[in-house]
């Protein structure tokens, strides 16, 4: 619940902002703090209060040991007890092992395969459910200060397939570097900090860099969950461009800069040639000094690229 609001700086950005505080209850019954910043712009940040201890009971266990330990194989009942044991840090009984067997085999995580009288299990493809993924609304602050570059991402989803979902991808822009443990990077979702161990690189090259990032939970069918992502790198071209690794029904792009700047946001299309403008755009100066340009892209496609070029003013 939202409580009054005041004049505060960002957490997110460092500009004056108006923060109101909320409180909510997730679906493990836990309660969570963050604040609101709106922007004079019209600019809105989030920012998670404190840390929560993920929740680890049993079948979170399971479902993030099938999606990172095991491969796309063949796996007897007594290869999978034992692999979870390992993970889980202590002795299981089989019927607790079977019931999480069949629980995944539900959720599309493991498929049953019986030939004669051998019973195997091999770990279903994921790549269908990410496409399926489609992210309601992103917002990206890209904040330049002599020559330092600032980064933060929001990301709000929703499942809507019938199945668990583990981990989502997210392009990055990253200035000179291709190294993530550059970037600086902090991420969080709804239960809290997501650990370096849970983040792995899938692309990497000098500007972009591509992630996938396993959640604290899974998102069952029909659940909500947000990513809060920070970073920060060096740049020395003038221009940004990443990809878009899924489809995003609303992106709101922020960049600012502590010198004047003149800005141009574009969505380069699927075939690599044409661009399209952004449905809405906003230009100012910031109280501090320096520039602004805040734009929003409707219906974002998967494989289409944001382009950010600048000349300074």
């Amino acid at each position: 619940m939202p409580r009054k609001s005041i004049s505060s700086v960002c957490k997110v950005c460092g500009a004056n902002a108006t923060v109101k505080s909320y409180s909510s209850k997730g679906s493990n019954g836990k309660s969570y703090f963050y604040e609101r910043f709106r922007h004079t712009n019209g600019v809105v940040h989030y920012f998670r209060i404190g840390r929560r201890t993920p929740r680890t009971d049993i079948s979170d266990t399971f479902a993030q040991m099938i999606e990172t330990r095991m491969s796309e194989r063949n796996y007897r009942f007594r290869e999978i007890k034992l692999l979870f044991e390992s993970v889980y840090g202590s002795t299981t009984n089989n019927t607790t092992v079977s019931r999480n067997i069949e629980r995944a085999i539900k959720s599309n995580l493991l498929e049953k395969k019986v030939r004669k009288n051998e019973t195997t299990y091999t770990k279903k493809d994921r790549s269908d459910i990410i496409n399926e993924t489609k992210i309601s609304d992103a917002s990206l602050t890209y904040r330049i200060s002599y020559g330092k570059v600032s980064l933060t991402l929001f990301i709000h989803l929703e499942n809507k397939s019938d199945k668990l979902l583990t981990n989502i991808p997210v392009a990055l822009p990253s200035g000179t570097t291709d190294s993530t443990s550059e970037l600086k990077l902090r991420i969080f979702d709804q239960i809290g900090e997501i650990p370096h161990h849970r983040i792995r690189t899938i692309y990497s090259y000098p500007g972009q860099v591509g992630i996938l990032m396993d959640f604290n939970r899974p998102i069952k069918s029909g659940e909500r969950n947000f990513i809060f992502l920070e970073g920060e790198f060096e740049i020395r071209d003038e221009f940004i461009k990443f990809a878009l690794p899924l489809n995003t029904d609303s992106f709101r792009i922020n960049f600012s800069s502590n010198h004047s700047k003149e800005v141009h946001i574009r969505k380069r299309l699927l075939d690599g040639i044409k661009e399209t403008g952004p449905e809405f755009i906003r230009r100012g100066i910031l109280e501090e000094g320096g520039t602004y340009t805040d734009v929003e892209f409707d219906n974002a496609m998967k494989g289409e690229a944001i382009v950010v070029s600048w000349k300074t003013g």
